[in-house]
């Protein structure tokens, strides 16, 4: 009797303790965001981030081309994420382009580490600092401090 109940408590332990392997790990939207946010150049604007499983589309505004290249290319060399596309690039009148990406989210190996982990379920509690700039003219809110010339 006391072997079933031991045997009983370490399955329902083992159920509870979450997941077991990378392959059990999920992304969280705080945590995409927030590892997207890690790697953004001054300047650029997420205003979507959409998940579906472990595939994202990401909408955002840029000063110009060479920010979202920028972009594209710091994803890339991230742990994080996969197959990073730009499916979309359109030039606005005013000047600010807008933009979308498509990746896959890479879950880490479990034991390993990441700055920033988008399947960590902790993402979604943190916080991190918002700045405030003046991009042409217009206000602009984002994770990375603002250029010199544009601090208000």
């Amino acid at each position: 009797m006391k072997l079933a109940t031991a045997a009983l408590l370490l399955a329902l332990f083992s159920l509870s303790a979450g997941p077991a392997s990378a392959a059990d790990a999920a992304p969280t939207p705080a945590g995409v965001r927030s590892a997207l946010e890690a790697v953004m150049p001054p300047g650029l604007r997420l205003r979507e981030v959409k998940l579906d499983g472990l595939h994202v589309t990401v909408k955002g505004g840029s000063q110009n081309v060479q920010q979202v290249s920028q972009f594209l290319r710091a994803v890339d060399g991230t742990p994080s994420f996969r197959n990073p596309k730009l499916d979309t690039m359109d030039k606005a009148v005013v000047g600010d382009s807008s933009f979308t990406m498509t990746m896959d989210v890479q879950c880490p190996a479990p034991g390993e580490r990441l700055a920033h982990n988008p399947c960590d379920p902790a993402a979604a509690a943190a916080t991190g600092s918002v700045f405030k700039c003046k991009v042409n003219g217009t206000t602009t809110y984002q994770s990375t401090p603002c250029a010199a010339a544009s601090k208000r």
